[in-house]
């Protein structure tokens, strides 16, 4: 009975885990970007394992269908996030060279193009996106135990 009590409590932690991973990732993601002025999409293959892992561990390393649908819908909420940092980030700096100006805010059909364009543009980067996801299912499935 007291198993029952605590799976509650142990699922919220393991998808706060897996949230806390994702946006871990995905500010790496950014920051690297914003250090060497990159797209540097290939840090999008990171953001998958750090969900699954995070949530995997939180979950004292027990899978389960609802980790792994947790984990691929912050991957790509915490991708799709870091995507539109990145290609906001290098829109400002092209523009500030150009004396241009970007409202902080942009509204939300341009800030869906740009990241769609940054994601479409180079042809690499919905690998990266697959990679991540295919590890944010995988990580936290449910393991037969093996002595």
């Amino acid at each position: 009975m007291q198993a029952v009590a605590q799976r509650p409590a142990r699922v919220m932690a393991a998808m706060a885990g897996g949230l806390l991973a994702a946006v871990l990732g995905a500010c790496l993601w950014f920051l690297v970007a914003w250090m060497f002025n990159v797209h540097a999409s290939f840090l999008a293959a990171l953001v998958g394992p750090l969900a699954g892992m995070g949530a995997w561990l939180a979950h004292r390393k027990r899978g389960s269908i609802l980790l792994q649908g947790w984990s691929v819908f912050i991957t790509l909420a915490a991708m799709l996030v870091a995507e539109a940092m990145v290609v906001r980030m290098i829109a400002v700096r092209g523009l500030a060279e150009q004396d241009g100006a970007v409202p902080l805010m942009l509204p939300l059909d341009v800030l869906w193009n740009l990241v769609a364009t940054g994601i479409t543009q180079d042809p690499i980067t919905p690998l990266f996106f697959a990679i991540s996801l295919w590890y944010a299912i995988s990580i936290p499935k449910e393991r037969k135990e093996e002595y």
